[in-house]
């Protein structure tokens, strides 16, 4: 387990992000009492018994290694685990500021760029929508396998990835890499951008624009696959209820551009080529994956998500020139 000084400027994000988020709200009117602060609550325990469980296998390690209980090491450790179980909560924090946050950005812009997109998506794709492209290329693809990979699978898979970094990630430069590109992925991308190019995407086209029937096509085809005995096409309902009711909950608020489904699949798949090819090569493919299925699902132009890719692997390599840098400096400290 590795903690030290690379999980302050997170935590200091988080909380600044989070203080940012309540000051916004309560200006807004976005109720912080009964909305996405409910799933701070639910989070926060969900991290105290993970934290029990870790506590249980460090408490379990140390036994088996009773060198382990004396002097240094064990002082050691034990800061390191409360260090990590600190930074699980700013993480808790970060996630209810982020959800807070994308319900305001209604109150920053209008839902104007969906036709420009459209538009653009539709050029870079040689005159055809996306999604005619992808179904060319990747043929049909069965919308209840594509749900299960695209909402818990995602979900579970960015959890997993960045609580394995704040636990167990021993190299410091590239856990601060990691860390810091997670919250530049969330706040920039899932904030920033979101609020400069508002859009609802091609699901919500209609209700934006003047009512056009732009993507009935892609309609009629989710139709034909059984698209509404889905997850996909309740959770589409849901999002545009809890819209017009403003009614503002954990998991509710439109936003198409950019796809944080796509940025944190890019991010989490990052982290797993430094584990091997086999891993490596398990992030990629979920990559594409995140990307095919958030096109056809209606969610995303495929712009949504080419946009995040270049950004973030823009950045991850800023970052590993810094790393590199920084490495060439300690070794050069170390031989004097």
């Amino acid at each position: 387990m590795a903690v030290g000084r690379s999980a302050v400027e997170f935590n200091v994000i988080a909380l600044f992000y989070y203080l940012i988020a309540i000051y916004l709200s309560m200006h807004t009117g976005v109720d912080v009492e009964n909305s996405a602060w409910k799933f701070g609550y639910v989070f926060t325990v969900f991290g105290i018994l993970f934290s029990i469980y870790l506590s249980y296998l460090y408490v379990k390690f140390v036994f088996r290694d009773r060198n382990s209980w004396q002097g240094f090491e064990f002082g050691r450790r034990s800061v390191e685990l409360g260090q990590a179980i600190v930074q699980l909560t700013c993480l808790v924090l970060f996630h209810c500021a982020f959800t807070a946050m994308k319900n305001n950005l209604r109150f920053f812009n209008n839902y104007n760029w969906d036709e420009r997109l459209a538009d653009l998506d539709k050029a870079i794709h040689f005159g055809l929508d996306a999604w005619v492209l992808y179904v060319d290329i990747f043929g049909d693809v069965s919308f209840s396998v594509m749900e299960f990979f695209y909402l818990p699978v995602w979900l579970l898979f960015f959890i997993v990835t960045v609580v394995h970094c704040i636990f167990f990630e021993k190299n410091k430069l590239f856990k601060r890499k990691y860390l810091i590109t997670y919250a530049f992925t969330w706040i920039f991308m899932g904030n920033v951008l979101a609020a400069g190019f508002l859009s609802g995407g091609p699901v919500y086209y209609s209700n934006f624009t003047d009512g056009s029937i732009r993507f009935e096509d892609l309609f009629s085809y989710q139709r034909n696959l059984g698209f509404a005995e889905t997850r996909f096409f309740e959770v589409q309902k849901f999002l545009w209820q809890e819209y017009e009711s403003e009614n503002f909950q954990i998991g509710t608020g439109i936003s198409a551009f950019p796809s944080m489904h796509v940025s944190i699949a890019t991010l989490s798949a990052l982290y797993l080529c430094r584990k091997g090819l086999f891993f490596a090569l398990i992030g990629v493919s979920y990559v594409v994956f995140i990307q095919i299925a958030s096109v056809l699902s209606g969610y995303h132009y495929a712009i949504d998500g080419y946009v995040p890719i270049i950004f973030i692997l823009f950045v991850w390599h800023l970052y590993t020139v810094k790393d590199v840098d920084a490495e060439m400096q300690l070794n050069c400290q170390r031989s004097l």
